[in-house]
């Protein structure tokens, strides 16, 4: 069996066989097929973007002018720039220089693969984001921290481009991702700014490594035990005036 084949079946899902062994069969991907061709026959056969975008460095064949030699490994290094959907060159309304600035990254950390977007001139600053969100939650800010900071914005694990296994969603996990990344980068301390649920992630990762940082920014959202309970949560011993709720009854005046 081809190695790349090999490779592949290992890596995806049984239930994505079928669509990997059309892809390789007579060894497609060593035939001279560009990074965006390769990337688009994987979307069409079902697979998904991270899927997707580990085909491309799965094998090796592709011209060396895509980005992807013969004796490609597996993950890409944190040398190895990243195009297409959910990357910096695939995102929309992005500001004009921002390409100039940014590229899109691979960061294999041993455990997993992490995907963050990485610019500028200075100490390290990384960018934390919160729900629903992904390192393009941080795009209009990046150009301006990217003045005095090397601005590190990372999709968290299970987010955009990073790897999403089955387990591993605890504050203290996603914090110790996060160190293992900036280990990779070769920072030993940075700044981190997190915010909504990026804020208990580096809040943990302050506790845990308090020798890893020069400084914390967190917003909106609370640190349970730290931070007061918000004004708009209403205290269950007392009603909140004009709210039409009284604790002595459960339903509305």
């Amino acid at each position: 069996m081809h190695k790349c084949k090999e490779d592949l079946l290992f890596i995806f899902d049984r239930q994505k066989r079928n669509d990997i062994n059309q892809l390789v069969e007579d060894d497609t991907i060593t035939r001279g097929m560009s990074r965006r061709e390769v990337f688009q026959k994987a979307m069409a056969a079902g697979l998904s973007v991270s899927a997707a975008s580990a085909l491309l460095t799965a094998c090796g064949g592709v011209p060396a002018g895509n980005g992807v030699t013969s004796n490609s490994p597996s993950k890409m290094s944190s040398s190895s720039p990243l195009q297409g959907p959910g990357s910096v060159s695939g995102a929309p309304n992005l500001l004009a220089e921002f390409a100039h600035t940014f590229t899109s990254r691979y960061i294999d950390t041993s455990k997993l693969r992490l995907h963050a977007v990485i610019g500028g001139d200075g100490p390290p600053l990384l960018l934390v984001h919160g729900r629903r969100q992904a390192w393009y939650a941080w795009r209009l800010l990046m150009p301006t921290l990217a003045r005095d900071f090397k601005v590190i914005a990372v999709d968290q694990r299970g987010i955009g481009l990073s790897d999403k296994p089955a387990s591993g969603y605890d504050t203290g996990t996603l914090a110790g991702d996060l160190v293992a990344l900036m280990n990779a980068l070769g920072h030993q301390r940075f700044a981190m700014y997190g915010t909504d649920t990026g804020m208990p992630i580096a809040y943990a990762l302050a506790a845990d490594h308090q020798n890893r940082l020069d400084r914390l920014v967190v917003s909106e959202a609370p640190l349970p035990g730290v931070s007061p309970s918000p004004a708009f949560v209403p205290s269950p011993r007392s009603s909140t005036p004009g709210s039409g709720f009284s604790p002595s009854t459960s339903s509305p005046r």
